[in-house]
């Protein structure tokens, strides 16, 4: 890079506003469709698992449906509040420096939407609601060093902006029109000449952390006692497997994750040979699918990580 092109050491910071559309934000709304979204399966959880240790099968059904239903309620409502208080959008300010990019929430609006999405969620009773709302005010100010950054990527037809480090998007942007290339081409200008080599030598946490909460949550409504007898001898060393592949050296993960996956094929086809689910009880189809659908979940991963899709570029030796 010539010196007429690096930036100065010293510049005038850029600063802009611009309306951040709600609907078009990846990061509110997948903080909104991932408080929703877990509340939903833990509620969908709790009450099969209560059906399926009184071998009321038949209630499977009524309460899937019915969690399904909250989900649903409580997705129309955060969409309710976000129009009526946000009107769809918010006002943000973004200060650039020579170090970083901070983004700012500078509208009164989202504060009363937020502050409502909390309300009404304790007021319900909803978990999903008052989490969204948490999400929303903390998301209110949000920075990345551009040391930290790898890529700027530009959607022009709608002034967006994406800030990226080397596996995901860190910061979404959104920048009036007459300003959208000279915006651009200073972040860039930036990028390149801030950005540090990648040392990565593993999978991010918030990669893992996912994988370990589900192990652990799937794994306990799995020691209920479903049809098919993969029971605690199975399920417990299941468990420690999957926690084993993900939290291990990545070296071993595709090892372990074949031989989880052969593990879980091998045990349910033993058990479906020697102790079949007895087909005298009603709805019991419902048990055995969710059962089945749960253990296919851990077998899922095995298979993903024999395959290398949770191994980073760079492996420890």
């Amino acid at each position: 890079m010539t010196p007429t092109e690096a930036p100065p050491t010293k510049t005038e910071p850029l600063v802009w506003e611009a309306d951040t559309p709600i609907f078009r934000n990846k990061f509110v709304m997948g903080g909104m469709l991932a408080a929703v979204g877990i509340a939903t399966l833990f509620l969908a959880l709790v009450t099969t698992a209560m059906m399926v240790s009184r071998h009321r099968y038949e209630g499977i059904p009524g309460v899937l449906a019915f969690s399904a239903a909250i989900g649903g309620g409580v997705w129309l409502l955060l969409m309710g509040v976000s129009l009526v208080f946000f009107r769809g959008g918010m006002r943000t300010r973004v200060v650039v420096d020579g170090e970083r990019v901070t983004q700012t929430v500078v509208s009164r609006r989202a504060d009363r939407g937020g502050l409502a999405a909390v309300l009404v969620g304790a007021a319900s009773g909803s978990p999903g609601t008052a989490g969204a709302g948490l999400i929303a005010a903390a998301t209110r100010s949000e920075s990345a060093r551009f040391s930290d950054l790898q890529a700027v990527e530009v959607r022009p037809e709608r002034g967006e902006i994406r800030l990226r480090n080397d596996w995901r998007t860190v910061m979404q942007l959104f920048a009036p029109p007459e300003r959208f290339g000279e915006i651009v081409e200073r972040l860039r200008l930036l990028v390149a000449a801030r950005a540090e080599p990648v040392k990565r030598a593993d999978l991010p946490p918030l990669i893992k952390l996912p994988v370990i909460m589900g192990a652990l949550v799937f794994g306990g409504f799995l020691l209920v006692e479903f049809p098919l007898g993969f029971d605690a001898r199975r399920v417990l060393p299941m468990v420690a497997l999957t926690l084993l592949a993900i939290l291990g050296r990545p070296a071993w993960r595709r090892w372990l994750g074949w031989l989880l996956a052969a593990g879980i094929a091998g045990a349910v086809f033993h058990l479906w040979r020697i102790e079949p689910p007895s087909p005298g009880r009603e709805r019991i189809g419902w048990a055995l699918g969710v059962q089945l659908g749960v253990i296919g979940l851990f077998a899922a991963f095995g298979l993903a990580a024999g395959l290398g899709f949770f191994n980073p570029k760079k492996t420890l030796k």
